[in-house]
């Protein structure tokens, strides 16, 4: 919320709108849903804003990331890529998250190498 003098004193928070918890039955049903609910998000984000952010934890999730690749009508050039807990490693070390997203879906998909923010190295 955006403080100003217009703002009512004793504001109401939002709402939170309700959520959905999906199982599937396999891994690879796993890898489409994702892709399925990522891909409508970022199309909906572009749509309204011009941008989809995308923030990348590390584990599994990295390699589940491949079902985006065969989603088709993606602007790629609108993504924004962050990663919010890559570890301390050279980007190219097997335990960097960074590395993990490449090979999983970044370095296949046409997203801008500038979009794309791993932690700096020194």
């Amino acid at each position: 919320m955006i403080w100003n003098e217009t703002t009512p004193r004793n504001p109401q928070p939002p709402i939170p709108k309700p959520r959905q918890v999906v199982i599937y039955a396999t891994p690879k049903n796993a890898t489409k849903g994702l892709a399925k609910l990522v891909s409508e998000a970022a199309a909906a984000a572009v749509a309204a804003k011009g941008s989809f952010l995308l923030l990348l934890l590390g584990g599994s999730v990295l390699n589940m990331l491949g079902g985006l690749e065969e989603v088709k009508g993606v602007d790629w050039s609108k993504w924004w890529v962050f990663f919010v807990d890559e570890r301390n490693v050279a980007h190219n070390s097997p335990d960097s998250n960074f590395k993990g997203a490449r090979e999983a879906l970044l370095g296949r998909v046409p997203i801008p190498e500038d979009q794309v923010r791993g932690a700096r190295r020194r």
